[in-house]
């Protein structure tokens, strides 16, 4: 559900919170089994910890028989709006995720994924 239509042109959402997640997924799977890896960044953490940053700690993902039939990392942005109240994947255009394909064979032991806010 996109509320941001429903408003006013002149008004400003803010949200409580804005988290960054990661993982992986297999898109040729019908039920598509997702492992999630790791938070990227959470804003409120940030702030509290006085930690925000252009530059995150990489993201390393370990390839093992376990990951090997994933084909995709997915990056998914989840705002938090009031409450309990969270915007998912696909529950907005802010929060419509972003697929990597993964290359098979895997040649590697792991994988070393980095986030910027810049684009360099």
């Amino acid at each position: 559900m996109n509320l941001l239509p429903q408003f006013k042109k002149d008004v400003i959402l803010i949200p409580e919170n804005v988290v960054l997640t990661s993982s992986l997924i297999n898109t040729d799977e019908p039920d598509k089994e997702e492992e999630l890896l790791d938070v990227i960044f959470d804003v409120r953490n940030s702030i509290l910890n006085n930690t925000i940053s252009n530059n995150f700690n990489p993201l390393k993902v370990a390839i093992s028989k376990k990951t090997e039939h994933y084909n995709s990392l997915v990056i998914d942005t989840n705002v938090h709006i009031y409450k309990d109240y969270w915007l998912k994947r696909y529950d907005s255009t802010l929060t419509t995720p972003y697929a990597y394909h993964l290359e098979k064979p895997f040649t590697k032991q792991k994988a070393v994924f980095t986030y910027h806010l810049d684009p360099k």
